[in-house]
């Protein structure tokens, strides 16, 4: 052995940036993907050092002992102690494998829960120190998600088809000639919207039925048609769009013969739209003096059919007196009925209805609806900025609408965004049913103010989406009649323990309701927010400074803190208690409870601001250091209550916004709906519109980013310098027994020592084999360390 001092230019060190990629998938989706071992070294023959019953279990823990003890006392009794050794051992082997060593983690989803728990206390953690921590770097890191949202028509087994959105058209008749509305258009007329043909069939043998947009009885229809492409499993993925104008309406839009078009029937040119993109479309027509009564479909900028009609007006003069007046709009599917006798339009907006949901009146009688009627032709389809224009638009007018909303209200007949407003309808409990909830049993008359019922989410826990601050159109400041879209009070008390999501989940209209707005992912559209939000509460587009932001809806100061009792927190079970508080949400049999004065889960909590988000926990040992920044995506392909229709995925832009990111082409990824910290490794979901993501299955992928510290010496072995060794076994030796070998003299090199200035070992290194090494070699050895 010899010793030899390393200079300081013998010494490199650098850094190397690693970015392992990492897909874990929820146990639920298809068995528990990549979760990943707390100990990366582990065998299913190792056993524990020291006996733990807390990780094994399979024997007790004072037995094992007592043969290490019996081992020591006869060693020092004797010269022998084989006979104890001998039982430890069989002890030990008859012990499990250590559980300790084969602990996993996974990624963990969690909701606040309906106390002050644990998983509220992380909740608190992100809103009040990671994301004051980071405003200044992740510019969405506030307690608001965006108010840029589009409606999501769509069909499965377990959701109502018939569901529709109807907006009250009331209709002023000038003598017997001339008749107006608010959506009625007396001459030239343009239809402007922005689709995502996202669905199709279930099966590829199935038909595409004709979905409708927009519906005026004996007015207009436009509806989305299947084309004739396939793609390679035989499902339809383009699309075309029908015009139905005048008498042609009557005909409900699957018996149009697209190969032979009737009268005032056209179709946009075959395979025009293509299945789950965003595409800008145009239907506009002008009248007989304006370019000859020709109209045209426009599609992103591009003509894909044309039409003419040679009239002055496409609008009839006179309904009655077979037909009633179309004082109705249709958004989401297609009217079918006489529309006359006790079956007319305006039986939707009778005196019940607008006593229970807060909605004019149209016609003075009882009932909540026409005696005969169906909606049989829904929307398979996501639509943001619906337009109806009462004039021709002029190709830079589609262009400008096309990548912004309207500049103003002139000529705009119609218009849902659909952005999100304070204002909404007063609705009542009338005739058994009606007014907003406080739980799945009791409903109080009043309007809502915020995305979801908040006072049902404090006091029961339970999710329903307040859908008329969401479709309000905001020409005629009108909201619709949500047509199979609301819940119903349950009359009764149920046997079954259920929690109230799983009360409100059991009916079909509230699964698709609470589905029904979803967050827009077109990237190539911005809306106007303060052209028509100007004139609107704005309390809540504000961020976490308080400062206005229009297109924000913070989550913060939801409900009132007024009501709440000092002192009160946790305890519930005592009848005095549960009176001042009310029903307790975690145990089933409380909710037929009548609501106390103070929401239960808030005056538990003290806290109000959302609780209907989702956290993602994602532990260091995947990602490293911190999650690389654009990296993450989380899918859910089956939203629950969607019944595997509805998919979801979710990006982050690289800032810390998480946004959605389903369709194919630009996303909006400044539409926040969370934000991921990457640093500590959590997701949090925060718009309730996604409250759900994730709790069935979900999958997710992302890179983490690891620094790999390397140590690499250059050590140089000088000729007549390492050819000695002191241990007392060496014995020189020729090297070879060749006679013309000059240099006889060697040593085998086997490893190499690094000890600091006192001599003490600090790290060695082992060659793969003995080096013979001559007196006359100059041999270089390069060890590295990576820490």
């Amino acid at each position: 052995m010899s010793l030899q001092r390393i200079r300081p230019e013998d010494v490199e060190t650098f850094t190397l940036t690693t970015n392992p990629s990492r897909a874990f998938a929820s146990s639920s989706t298809a068995g528990t993907l990549d979760a990943l071992y707390v100990f990366p070294r582990r065998s299913l023959s190792e056993k524990e050092v020291y006996p733990l019953s807390v990780f094994t279990g399979s024997f007790s823990d004072v037995d094992i002992n007592q043969y290490l003890i019996v081992a020591r006392m006869d060693a020092l009794a004797s010269s022998s102690n084989a006979g104890t050794i001998s039982g430890y051992m069989s002890a030990s082997n008859r012990q499990g494998s250590s559980l300790r060593k084969q602990q996993q983690v996974e990624v963990l989803r969690f909701s606040p829960g309906f106390t002050l728990d644990s998983d509220f206390l992380r909740k608190s953690v992100v809103l009040n120190s990671l994301m004051p921590f980071y405003k200044t770097a992740y510019p969405s890191a506030h307690f608001g998600y965006t108010n840029y949202h589009c409606l999501n028509f769509f069909t499965a087994s377990n959701v109502p088809s018939s569901s529709v959105l109807l907006y009250a058209n009331p209709i002023t008749i000038s003598g017997s000639s001339s008749i107006s509305g608010s959506y009625v258009f007396s001459g030239s007329f343009s239809f402007d919207f922005w689709i995502n043909p996202k669905y199709t069939t279930d099966n590829p043998t199935d038909s595409f039925k004709t979905g409708t947009i927009f519906h005026l009885s004996s007015c207009y229809a436009v509806s989305l048609v299947t084309g004739s492409s396939r793609d390679v499993n035989g499902y339809s993925n383009k699309f075309r769009v029908l015009l139905q104008l005048s008498s042609s309406t009557d005909t409900a839009p699957s018996l149009v013969n697209t190969s032979s078009l009737g009268q005032f029937m056209y179709l946009s040119d075959d395979n025009s739209l293509i299945r789950n993109t965003w595409q800008h479309v145009t239907v506009r027509w002008s009248n007989n003096s304006y370019n000859l009564g020709s109209g045209s479909f426009i599609v992103d900028g591009t003509a894909v059919g044309t039409f003419v009609i040679p009239s002055s007006s496409v609008t009839p003069s006179s309904f009655l007196p077979t037909r009633d007046n179309p004082n109705v709009l249709c958004v989401g599917n297609y009217y079918e009925g006489p529309n006359s006798g006790s079956s007319v339009l305006s039986y939707f907006f009778s005196t019940d209805t607008a006593t229970r949901e807060g909605l004019e009146e149209l016609v003075s009688d009882v009932g909540f609806s026409p005696t005969n009627f169906t909606f049989d032709h829904p929307l398979n389809a996501e639509v943001h900025d619906l337009k109806i224009y009462n004039k021709h638009l002029t190709n830079a007018e589609i262009a400008a609408l096309r990548t912004s909303g309207p500049p103003d209200r002139t000529n705009l007949l119609f218009y849902l965004p659909p952005f999100f407003t304070r204002e909404s309808p007063t609705r009542q409990y009338y005739n058994g049913d009606g007014g907003v909830f406080e739980s799945p049993f009791f409903t109080v008359t009043g309007s809502t103010t915020t995305p979801f019922t908040a006072t049902m989410a404090w006091a029961v826990g339970g999710h329903y989406i307040n859908l008329e601050n969401f479709t309000r159109e905001l020409i005629a400041n009108r909201h619709p009649r949500l047509w199979e879209l609301s819940g119903s009070v349950i009359g009764d008390t149920t046997s079954i323990p259920q929690s109230a999501n799983q009360l409100l989940y059991a009916t079909g209209s509230v699964r698709k309701r609470n589905a029904t707005v979803l967050p827009c992912d077109n990237g190539v559209f911005y809306p106007a927010f303060t052209r028509f939000l100007g004139s609107l509460s704005q309390s809540l587009f504000v961020n976490d400074l308080g400062n206005s932001e229009p297109g924000t809806i913070s989550l913060r100061n939801l409900i009132s803190t007024a009501s709440l009792f000092p002192g009160i927190r946790q305890d519930t079970t005592s009848s005095l208690i549960a009176g001042l508080t009310g029903p307790d949400p975690s145990v089933s049999s409380s909710l037929t409870l009548s609501p106390g004065r103070a929401p239960t889960i808030l005056q538990r909590t003290r806290d109000n601001s959302s609780n209907q988000i989702a956290l993602f926990d994602i532990s260091n040992l995947y990602y490293g250091m911190y999650i690389k920044p654009g990296t993450l995506e989380i899918i859910d392909t089956a939203l629950s209550g969607t019944n595997s229709k509805v998919k979801i995925a979710l990006k982050d832009d690289g800032h810390g916004n998480v946004y959605r990111a389903d369709s194919t082409g630009s996303h909006a990824s400044w539409n926040s709906v969370g934000n991921v910290f990457y640093n500590e490794g959590v997701v949090l979901i925060k718009s309730p519109h996604l409250y759900f993501f994730g709790e069935e299955q979900y999958t997710m992928t992302f890179k983490g980013e690891q620094n790999v510290h390397v140590l690499k010496f250059n050590l140089v072995a000088y000729p007549h310098q390492q050819i000695s060794s002191s241990n007392p076994s060496y014995t020189p030796v020729s090297a070879s027994d060749m006679a013309n070998d000059a240099d006889k003299r060697f040593v085998y090199v086997t490893g190499i020592n690094l000890h600091d200035d006192n001599l003490n070992l600090i790290a060695k290194t082992s060659l793969a084999q003995p080096l013979v090494v001559r007196s006359s070699d100059k041999i270089s050895f390069r060890p590295k360390f990576d820490f």
